[in-house]
């Protein structure tokens, strides 16, 4: 149990022995599990000013009863800015008190006050490790669970980088330090530029958020320098190869199922995780509402359904599972995907470039090789891009929200593209 109000403080001048009540400090009371905090909020206000909060009885008797903890009374001088402040107070113990539950930190007088100071002189010394957890918790509620996913994958990529240094301390991540993290991220741990590239991002936002906080005295982050990400190729179906694999007359259901699936993804440009979560009353009048599961901030998208899509919906009517369609988890999805292109002999040579440091892998294998879940949505929007749809158009279907993810797609061959070309060939 918890509880918050504020209160004025009660001092007497010494002089006339009458209370103080002009420029009266305001005192924070958390109580909390039998314990009380009294906190100085650093704001000050004429007792004239000032409502307490407290319930009166129409005789004017003050009750035990509050309507609110206490606040500048509306209309007066500065009472917007001062209240403000004070729901800033309000949420921040909150915070402290939920995340130091949640870690099961032991809660204490003297940790909310040094929690709720905001000192920059007074930075303190916080196990790193500590620290990202907290941030990964104060997170859930804000962040889409890729989001979070990101966040637990660059924390524990840290930890094996830092090995037995388990008791490290913000001060310990000079920029030394943190540029080796980079060069592990790429020799030890094989990643590729842009995935690095990710994981930096990441760890330099933590830091930010424990500087915020008062954890970070080591400055150096700043200098920590972060390239930009190298754009990868777009690999997609084209028409003929998707209208192949949409007919092809498969034996196993498994395979069968499989291959729906991943039309349909084709066909409407949605992303498989949104896919997994359709169900029959997502869908009105042939056009499907999706509020994408990615990000709890994104609008719903409505999408209409061609004859291809609402064909593969009639296969699967009245799924036990509840469900549009039949789901399998991504992992096993992606790697029955493989088996279906190959059987489909989806087998157009495609090239691979990966970048490791300043070193660029080339490789080139059959399409087949590469099929996975992320495809769908390309060779939707390769595909309506070659159709002539309209820019605009494919961005309200697909949810992309700026230029930068979407341009990239207008490299893609079209026949339009073809076409202009062909003046060469007629220059003769």
């Amino acid at each position: 149990m918890k509880n918050i109000n504020f209160h004025l403080e009660k001092r007497k001048d010494k002089l006339s022995g009458e209370l103080i009540s002009y420029n009266v400090p305001i005192f924070l009371d958390f109580n909390f599990n039998g314990k009380r905090l009294q906190y100085y909020t650093g704001l000050r206000i004429d007792a004239n000013k000032w409502d307490d909060g407290l319930e009166r009885t129409k005789e004017g008797k003050v009750s035990r009863f509050r309507i609110h903890p206490g606040r500048a009374k509306k209309n007066t001088s500065g009472a917007s800015d001062i209240n403000s402040q004070l729901n800033a107070i309000i949420a921040k113990i909150n915070e402290i008190y939920e995340t130091a539950k949640a870690l099961k930190i032991p809660i204490t007088v003297e940790y909310l006050r040094n929690e709720l100071k905001d000192d920059p002189s007074k930075k303190r010394s916080v196990n790193v490790f500590t620290a990202f957890e907290q941030f990964i918790v104060e997170r859930e509620t804000k962040d889409a669970e890729t989001t979070l996913k990101k966040y637990k994958s660059t924390r524990n990529h840290f930890e094996k980088y830092c090995g037995k240094k388990k008791n490290l301390e913000f001060q310990d991540l000079n920029i030394g330090f943190l540029e080796k993290f980079k060069i592990y991220l790429i020799n030890e741990a094989d990643h590729t530029h842009n995935t690095v590239v990710k994981y930096i991002k990441t760890l330099k936002a933590f830091i930010k958020w424990a500087d915020d906080r008062n954890y970070n005295p080591n400055a150096d982050y700043r200098k920590l320098k972060i390239e930009g990400e190298k754009v990868p190729a777009i690999i997609f179906l084209t028409w003929k190869e998707l209208i192949h694999l949409y007919n092809l007359k498969i034996k196993g259901e498994t395979l069968r199922q499989v291959r729906d699936v991943f039309c349909f993804g084709c066909f409407t440009g949605q992303r498989y995780s949104d896919i997994a979560n359709l169900k029959p009353q997502h869908i009105v009048d042939k056009i499907w509402i999706n509020a994408p599961i990615k990000s709890h901030k994104a609008q719903p998208l409505y999408i209409p359904l061609t004859d291809f899509a609402l064909t593969i919906l009639e296969r699967y009517k009245d799924l036990p599972s509840g469900k549009a369609l039949p789901i399998i988890s991504n992992q096993k999805m992606n790697e029955y995907l493989k088996d279906l292109g190959e059987l489909a002999k989806i087998d157009t040579p495609v090239t691979i470039y990966r970048f490791k440091g300043a070193k660029r892998i080339e490789t080139t294998i059959p399409k087949w090789k590469i099929m996975t879940t992320h495809i769908m949505r390309k060779t939707f929007v390769s595909n309506a891009l070659s159709f002539g749809m309209q820019t605009a158009t494919i961005k309200e279907f697909t949810g992309h929200k700026t230029d930068k993810d979407f341009n990239r797609y207008l490299a893609v061959i079209t026949e339009d593209k073809i076409k202009a070309m062909d003046v060469f060939n007629k220059a003769k």
